[in-house]
């Protein structure tokens, strides 16, 4: 291990030539926090890593970060042996985008142990390596209809990171994930943190809905962030949407879940427009306990929906990037 203890760098690379890139400015961070809502996280990652040019930078010593008793590993048993033990790893990737300009993508499960330790190590070699910035990618259940543009709300460590908009106006107490907690660690350092969350409909949780990253995708791309490209992603995207339809209509329950959840999204983006524009601006504790309305709307009434709605759509919306 290096001096990080927890990271190694490739054999291959050269620790002062990445230093000393004045283009390499940008960490991405796409470790799975809370399981991998839409399998956004994974289909992210297959994406980039399968149309942009890139290596492998060095990897994480991921004995010290796991509880295997918790999250065990895949592993086959062939007739009278055993085979093919899935080892988990974090890995951290050099990537190049559209432009030309490289960035560093850090892929993987989220660590079970020594959280401390593993932020720090991030924060270490982001200052040893010039990263300016950090971009948290990540997707959330939510109670919105996969007939909507997916919702992007983002957060950072300083204002003017992002704008009004992109905020969610409301205060929600949570349980901490790795990417939350290394997202403060590295904005104490005063080392500046973006991140965006996708809002997955809670219906398609557990499938591959791959409207999630493609709208992180023009996200990151309208933020002038990193340009990524789309690539098959709207093909699969038409597909998956058709299938989907295709159950919404066989089902009149579905149907007037779906019309109700529209109802909703339109109701918030609409308040959140007037608010952009300036025209009948509600109180902040009035946008505030709209948002918190929208979010608990996951566990109250159409939690009774949840489970029927899943099967319903279990299987009818899989696609693979690669």
């Amino acid at each position: 291990m290096s001096g990080y203890n927890l990271f190694e760098f490739a054999d291959h690379i050269s620790q002062s030539e990445l230093a000393a890139d004045e283009r390499l400015k940008t960490l991405v961070v796409t470790l799975n926090a809370f399981g991998d809502t839409g399998h956004t996280q994974r289909l992210l990652n297959n994406h980039i890593l399968n149309s942009l040019p890139n290596h492998e930078v060095g990897k994480f010593d991921f004995d010290q970060l796991h509880d295997y008793t918790d999250n065990r590993p895949g592993i086959v048993f062939e007739f009278d042996h055993f085979t093919d033990y899935q080892t988990p790893q974090i890995v951290l990737h050099e990537v190049t985008d559209d432009q030309g300009v490289p960035f560093l993508l850090l892929t993987g499960p989220e660590p079970s142990l020594r959280w401390e330790r593993m932020a720090s190590s991030i924060e270490a070699l982001n200052e040893q390596l010039g990263i300016e910035q950090t971009i948290f990618l990540q997707a959330m259940p939510a109670p919105t209809p996969h007939t909507r543009p997916v919702f992007i709300n983002a957060y950072a460590s300083r204002p003017g990171l992002i704008s009004d908009w992109d905020k969610l106006p409301a205060t929600i107490q949570l349980q901490s994930s790795f990417t939350a907690m290394l997202a403060v660690r590295l904005g104490e350092a005063s080392q500046d943190v973006l991140g965006l969350v996708a809002h997955i409909p809670h219906y398609l949780a557990d499938l591959e809905f791959v409207d999630g990253p493609l709208a992180l995708i023009k996200t990151l791309r309208k933020m002038e962030e990193l340009d990524l490209p789309e690539g098959e992603l709207h093909k699969i995207s038409e597909t998956t949407h058709a299938a989907i339809d295709s159950q919404v209509e066989s089902s009149e329950e579905l149907r007037e879940v779906i019309e109700q959840l529209e109802r909703r999204y339109d109701e918030f983006v609409a308040r959140r427009t007037l608010t952009e524009s300036g025209d009948e601006i509600p109180t902040a504790d009035q946008i505030g306990a709209e948002v918190e309305d929208f979010l608990r709307q996951i566990t109250e009434d159409e939690s009774s929906h949840n489970d029927a709605d899943s099967e319903d759509f279990e299987g009818k919306s899989d696609s693979d990037t690669g």
